[in-house]
């Protein structure tokens, strides 16, 4: 992973600039949902559905996981979370409104992936990871960055949501992780990935490396 330095485009974190954060966003904020609606990978067996969590594909996922072909369904969710997903679906929960940390939206793939024995798999970076990486790799970075910040007046929870944008390349490797696990485990195995649209360049990314590392190893 790429350490704090002067790039091309100034100050970066984790190997992208805030100039590109920047433009990323700006050039996905600019799709149209139409768009955004044929955003939809597939790589292998792995499909990726892009989305902006304020405008959810809920309703595009809900009918792929009534198809019947995937095994798996990987969610934007801290790895905290897993142990609650499984007791949901082992019945240990039985009612989903417990879910509580969900969004009603996630509450309702959750429940149809269950439906349809699908397992549900929380694949973005725990919150033990998350403060590892704030506090000890990158912490002079991120003091500057919120002392920089603090003067467009932004409130804590703002300046929150920046420093997880920035660190969407390495919550990315979360989930290829989570991906390479199960085709570890099962080479035939159908996963279906619901991510930020910004998650998904870096996914993709990564991917590629894992099934071309996995082919050579004849693991697929």
């Amino acid at each position: 992973m790429k350490e704090f330095g002067e790039g091309k485009k100034g100050k970066t974190l984790a190997g992208i600039s805030l100039e590109e954060i920047s433009k990323k966003l700006i050039e996905i904020k600019g799709k149209t949902l139409e768009e955004i609606s044929k955003e939809f990978i597939e790589i292998g067996n792995v499909h990726i559905f892009g989305e902006f969590h304020d405008r959810p594909r809920v309703f595009e996922l809900i009918v792929a996981l009534q198809s019947g072909q995937y095994t798996h369904l990987i969610l934007e969710l801290s790895e905290d979370m897993q142990q609650t997903l499984d007791e949901f679906v082992q019945d240990k929960i039985v009612e989903i409104s417990q879910l509580e940390k969900l969004s009603i939206d996630y509450q309702k793939l959750v429940e149809e992936a269950k439906k349809n024995k699908v397992r549900v798999i929380a694949g973005d970076m725990s919150g033990a990871k998350m403060r590892e990486w704030i506090l000890f790799k990158h912490k002079h970075m991120v003091d500057y960055l919120k002392n920089y910040l603090k003067q467009f007046n932004l409130g804590e929870k703002q300046i929150a949501e920046i420093i997880a944008t920035i660190m969407i390349p390495e919550r990315s490797r979360v989930t290829v992780e989570k991906i390479n696990n199960i085709l570890s485990e099962n080479p035939n195995a159908k996963i279906l990935v619901s991510c930020g649209a910004l998650h998904v360049e870096y996914i993709v990314e990564g991917l590629e490396r894992l099934l071309k590392r996995l082919k050579e190893k004849g693991l697929l």
